[in-house]
């Protein structure tokens, strides 16, 4: 599975829904789902979350640009399980949205990994 979004958001769709959702379905017995945005202005700022047909699985705002949900894990932000078949919406937070608008990219895939957060800072020594 792969499905591509592109368009332009303007400050009139922001107007008109802060929060749109661009659906994509998923297939029954679907092993995860990856989910990857790219904007074209670095001066915008658009949020990211997605909801599945039983309902909201996460959210990461304007944190990442790349979620998975596996069954048995997701991304941070993201709740893993078994993902339900039917129509799923990428939901966008239309944050800053430049007055010329903003290009866009979503692409969604079957399947995915989730990457394993960055280690942390090293533990300075005991005094």
């Amino acid at each position: 599975m792969k499905i591509v979004h592109t368009g332009v958001w303007t400050r009139d769709d922001r107007a008109a829904d802060p929060w749109p959702g661009l659906p994509f379905e998923v297939p029954p017995g679907s092993p995860g789902v990856t989910v990857e945005l790219a904007v074209a202005d670095p001066a915008a700022v658009l949020d990211l979350g997605c909801a599945g047909p039983a309902g909201w699985r996460g959210w990461s705002g304007g944190a990442r640009t790349r979620f998975t949900i596996t069954p048995g894990a997701a991304t941070p932000g993201y709740l893993p399980g078994e993902l339900e078949p039917g129509t799923w919406q990428v939901v966008l937070g239309l944050h800053r949205v430049p007055a010329r608008g903003v290009d866009y990219t979503v692409t969604v895939t079957g399947g995915g990994t989730v990457e394993p957060p960055p280690p942390g800072p090293p533990v300075p020594p005991r005094p």
